[in-house]
């Protein structure tokens, strides 16, 4: 049950990108060819995902959040490269189609790593501490 459950989550996580890209200030005409890329890259993943996920519970292995993370990553990745690549007519310069790639990436990788953070260090430390240091760590970490 915990297995489907994450395998059914999952999908939001995959479609996370696609929609924060599809809701920038872009014009209908200039996402023509590159949706259909985009959701196929988040099927395919997701279904990595979901297979992953899947055959490990039914192998009876306990899996680490790591490959996990890694193929949300290369997944992020791909979409903006399929972005990028898309785009790259409309900037002219290195510098121009550089700060193009950051602009795309920083925001969604630097979310991203922030999240792994809070997940890996910030919550298991909550669950060591005594009441008031639970307290004080529960009233800080949603400013982060």
């Amino acid at each position: 049950m915990r297995t489907l459950s994450s395998v059914f989550f999952s999908v939001f996580i995959y479609m996370w990108y696609l929609t924060i890209a599809l809701s920038r200030p872009f014009r209908l005409f200039q996402l023509t060819g590159v949706r259909r890329k985009l959701i196929l890259v988040c099927g395919s993943f997701y279904c990595l995902d979901a297979l992953y996920r899947v055959v490990l519970q039914a192998l009876g292995i306990s899996h680490s959040k790591i490959p996990l993370n890694i193929l949300i990553f290369v997944s992020v990745c791909w979409q903006v490269y399929l972005l990028k690549d898309h785009f790259e007519m409309l900037a002219r310069s290195r510098t121009q189609k550089l700060t193009f790639f950051f602009q795309m990436t920083v925001p969604i990788c630097f979310s991203f790593l922030l999240a792994i953070a809070t997940a890996s260090f910030i919550y298991p430390t909550f669950s060591k501490q005594n009441r008031e240091d639970k307290l004080l760590i529960a009233l800080l970490a949603p400013l982060i």
